[in-house]
């Protein structure tokens, strides 16, 4: 058997690989191919698993790319790829690592911004976790919220129990202004019982905090008892200096803003993370004045689905998309992927004659791709095997025809028949039909088995055809199986003249009128066998027309060729 050519050793099939030839690794212990794929890397001309889980590229058991959707991060100082943080811990974008969230965290999104406890022992409070609430804030639902507006202790709320000052008077839980004491506007009652002056930007207050307005100025919005000066396209509002700055003294090409975060750029600028870039950074592409991610493996890109240079030299550009290998119908050559010959799977050039495996339904022979396979071979699983020696056409079974000189015997090619036996019809060695033990022809005997007497080219015996005797019974007793014509007690040796025989595990299993019964053979008249179709033909004419294949298989024109 010849070995795909990139097999050093193969074993039971061409393309079962026990080694491998120069340049080619050894995948899943029988398969080589010219460079590992994704999840594997190189280790002594075999390709090993990489040991990270949802790793794309690795060195030894080092990940050096995650796959897509999945992110790079180190963990107790393992490099793991994963698609989410665990618990209490979140990803940072700057360093590409899980960090730890605050004490009895579950959740969070940074070391200051919890938004689940760990247990129901714990009270969220401002992004932490707490045992108590403090004074001022009342629990609800496992957070703490700040008691109503003027209390300073409640219960609930919507039930408070002391006030924050004297100014103000508890009816039915709720702390009302005291109405002994009238400030003008602008001004507001203080813990004394006093008028003091409200923060510059509240029209009417509460209390002196820039958070205490309840009323604002026109030109100004209340947002949380804050009033914020309602600031053009282009500026934001500076709590700190209750005024609107450009957003350009913050942010550098900045169209429009919040105070963290450039919304929109200007000009030929990207926004990229709140912030204008003139071009977007690699992974990633410009549109609509915003950077988007390229496809993975893939450096530079015109869009999402159009890559036009690769991560590293690990990965080969091809119809815009990157690979660790070639895809198949296609072959490596100087870092880039050809097309292959239209009928190769796989092949190491464009050549005809250079095919590693075919399309189906083509089947493989010595690197090229043919519909039906040449004389001296037959097909299996789409490849083309030699026949046994002096075999000129043959099937999975055995040789069906021999080359000149050579006589067919039992799916085998000899250079002469038995000397006893047998007899020679068309270049094949048939056996003599029992009770004959030697023979010219079927119906030419010369010599018979003993109890049997010659009568000129018949043998004849002291039963009749289709009887055998029985010596416990003194007398001729019928065959077992219909139709027989030459039987013992246990099995039938030969069937009447005009049926077929039909062989299962090398001995007759029934004698027929018509082998088209049976499936996948046919009537032999030179041997009255049922003999066997074409491979993978249904019902057949002969060895080598076929008028019916078997499922998942169609008759190719009319010449009884099967494809799959």
């Amino acid at each position: 058997m010849i070995c795909s050519s990139s097999c050093a050793g193969c074993s039971l099939q061409a393309n079962n690989c026990t080694a491998c030839a120069s340049g080619y690794f050894l995948l899943n212990s029988n398969i080589c191919v010219s460079s590992c794929p994704l999840g594997y890397y190189s280790s002594n001309s075999t390709c090993l698993v990489c040991s990270t889980a949802n790793c794309a590229v690795c060195q030894s058991n080092t990940c050096t790319v995650c796959q897509s959707n999945y992110v790079e991060v180190v963990i107790s100082g393992v490099v793991s790829c994963i698609s989410s943080c665990p618990t209490n811990t979140y990803l940072n974008s700057g360093t590409n690592s899980c960090i730890n969230c605050s004490s009895n965290c579950l959740y969070c999104t940074s070391s200051t911004s919890c938004s689940q406890c760990t247990n129901s022992s714990y009270l969220l409070y401002l992004g932490y976790c707490i045992t108590s609430c403090p004074p001022g804030f009342t629990i609800n639902n496992g957070t703490c919220f700040a008691c109503p507006v003027n209390c300073k202790l409640c219960l609930s709320l919507t039930n408070c129990t002391t006030c924050i000052s004297s100014a103000y008077v508890l009816v039915n839980g709720t702390c009302t202004m005291n109405s002994t004491v009238n400030c003008s506007p602008g001004y507001y009652v203080n813990s004394l019982g006093n008028c003091s002056q409200c923060y510059p930007t509240c029209q009417t207050c509460n209390g002196g905090l820039v958070s205490n307005c309840l009323i604002c100025f026109d030109g100004s919005t209340l947002s949380n008892g804050v009033c914020l000066q309602n600031c053009a396209v282009g500026s934001f509002f500076n709590s700190n200096t209750s005024s609107c700055h450009s957003c350009s003294s913050r942010f550098f090409n900045c169209a429009s803003c919040s105070s963290s975060a450039c919304t929109s750029c200007s000009g030929n600028y990207s926004l990229v993370n709140g912030n204008c870039s003139l071009t977007c950074p690699s992974g990633t592409y410009l549109a609509d004045q915003q950077c988007y991610s390229c496809s993975a493996y893939c450096l530079t890109c015109a869009t999402s689905n159009n890559c036009t240079q690769c991560l590293n030299s690990s990965f080969i550009l091809y119809n815009s998309s990157c690979y660790s290998t070639c895809p198949v119908t296609t072959y490596q050559n100087a870092g880039s992927c050809l097309p292959c010959f239209q009928t190769c799977l796989t092949c190491t050039n464009a050549s005809s004659t250079s095919c590693q495996s075919c399309i189906t339904p083509y089947n493989y022979y010595q690197n090229a791709c043919v519909v039906s396979c040449p004389n001296g071979t037959f097909a299996t699983n789409y490849t083309c095997e030699p026949c046994s020696t002096n075999c000129l056409i043959c099937s999975s079974s055995g040789c069906t025809q021999c080359s000149s000189s050579y006589y067919l015997i039992n799916g085998t090619c000899r250079s002469t028949c038995p000397s006893s036996g047998y007899y020679i019809d068309s270049n094949r060695c048939l056996a003599c039909v029992a009770p004959c033990s030697q023979c010219v022809s079927r119906t030419g005997c010369t010599a018979c088995v003993s109890s049997y007497n010659l009568n000129g080219s018949s043998c004849v015996g002291q039963c009749a055809a289709g009887q055998y005797y029985n010596s416990s019974l003194s007398s001729c007793t019928n065959c077992s199986m219909s139709y027989c014509g030459y039987c013992t007690a246990t099995s039938c040796n030969a069937c009447l003249s005009t049926y077929y025989s039909y062989y299962l595990n090398g001995v007759i299993s029934a004698c027929v009128a018509n082998c088209n019964n049976i499936q996948y053979t046919f009537n032999d008249n030179s041997t009255m066998n049922c003999s066997s179709c074409y491979s993978n033909c249904q019902t057949c004419t002969n060895a080598s027309y076929c008028n019916l294949c078997t499922n998942n298989y169609y008759l190719l024109q009319l010449s009884g060729v099967n494809v799959n």
